[in-house]
């Protein structure tokens, strides 16, 4: 399994995300950082782990406040070997999808509504984009064709419960197994509410190789060591056989 950390940009610097309402996110301040920098956060998250690939969410660009591109390209030179995953909505459309090896388009479908669906899937080819699949307490956000259309879709899809996003109560599993198992061609990434290994090894068993993950490491739940073991497909065979006994 691959374990993705993220981090949310908001003026700026790194905000602690919690139940998707943005309005009373904080800046940072955890057991793994003492500081909200950017790049002071994402060699935090080095230091437990060697990751190779890490998720921001500018949340400015998303709320139509402006954006962080500049903050993100000082850390593609401050981290050349980490590819970035970004989300800025569906103006990255036009203004920030940048041809290059570092930086991978994410389109969130909150930011997406019925007009731009046509543009989409030339989008997708030409940015080797991710559609990430927006849910909260109030349900699906965007386009509702989105939800269940995998005409609309990439390969690879996020899957965010944005109202579990840093609360420790747990992912929603049966939403979860119910995209699994009804669109077996492509690739679920699970995000919000991971808490633990534990968490990440019933995705894995589940069919889901690939987690992003904030408060499980800023909470030092997971480990090196943990995600060693993670990564490592025989440990993840035999628990998924160890369950099923």
């Amino acid at each position: 399994m691959k374990i993705i950390p993220v981090i949310d940009l908001m003026g700026g610097v790194v905000v602690y995300a919690r139940y998707g309402h943005r309005s009373q996110y904080c800046p940072l301040q955890t057991p793994l950082c003492s500081s909200n920098a950017p790049s002071f956060v994402v060699a935090a998250f080095m230091s437990v782990y060697p990751f190779e690939t890490v998720y921001i969410a500018d949340l400015d660009a998303l709320m139509h406040k402006g954006d962080n591109s500049l903050v993100i390209r000082q850390l593609l030179v401050q981290f050349p070997d980490v590819e970035f995953w970004v989300d800025q909505g569906a103006g990255s459309l036009e203004t920030n999808a940048p041809n290059q090896r570092q930086w991978v388009p994410v389109i969130g479908s909150e930011s997406i509504n019925d007009e731009i669906l046509p543009d989409l899937l030339k989008f997708y080819k030409e940015n080797n984009c991710i559609l990430s699949l927006d849910y909260s307490q109030h349900g699906f956000l965007g386009a509702k064709i989105l939800c269940n259309d995998e005409t609309y879709w990439p390969k690879r899809l996020i899957l965010m419960n944005l109202s579990s996003v840093g609360s420790q109560l747990g992912p929603d599993w049966i939403w979860l197994e119910r995209y699994v198992r009804q669109w077996p061609n492509h690739v679920f990434i699970a995000a919000g509410g991971i808490r633990n290994q534990e968490d990440l090894e019933r995705m894995a068993i589940l069919g889901i190789d690939t987690a992003l993950v904030a408060s499980a490491l800023h909470f030092q739940k997971l480990d090196g060591k943990a995600i060693d073991h993670l990564r490592n497909p025989i440990n993840l065979v035999n628990e998924g056989a160890d369950a099923k006994r």
